[in-house]
């Protein structure tokens, strides 16, 4: 059930196994500030009156950062320590990765209308990823292909 919950009654759960990364945690703190909060926090019930995090601890941090007073989490409700690892295992693994290339071709009109050092600070890239993607999609497909089609006809 989603819930509107305040801030200072969610605590990080003791089995977050994943570290957070400061980089990351800053693009989403100046993304929570510009258009708020729109990833929920999944948390469980605690016997206190608390609500122990699942997943979303990152977020969590960068909405505290924030200034955020309350926070949209999903409350699977009193959930045993093991229930609470099997759903965080389940929701860390499930996730869909995107294709280098798809992604390539996503961030292209990203790339040409806005300047990199801007998208640096907003998105969970490098310099040089978004150096790497902008080469991707400049890459003279065409020519490649017809450079792999001359090699396979030599070797018939």
């Amino acid at each position: 059930m989603v819930q509107l919950i305040h801030i200072n009654d969610i605590i990080h759960d003791e089995h977050n196994i994943k570290m957070n990364d400061d980089t990351i945690k800053q693009k989403l703190i100046n993304y929570i500030k510009e258009f708020g909060q729109i990833q929920l926090i999944v948390v469980r019930s605690d016997l206190f009156d608390k609500y122990k995090i699942i997943k979303g601890h990152t977020i969590f941090d960068a909405c505290k950062e924030s200034g955020l007073e309350y926070v949209s989490v999903v409350n699977l409700g009193e959930v045993s320590d093991e229930s609470a690892i099997f759903h965080y295992i389940r929701l860390s693994t499930l996730k869909q990765d995107i294709d280098t290339l798809e992604l390539a071709y996503l961030m292209k009109p990203i790339l040409e209308s806005m300047q990199i050092s801007e998208l640096v600070k907003m998105l969970p890239f490098s310099l040089e990823q978004l150096e790497a993607f902008r080469q991707i999609f400049s890459f003279n497909w065409n020519q490649y292909n017809d450079k792999v089609n001359e090699n396979q006809k030599t070797l018939f």
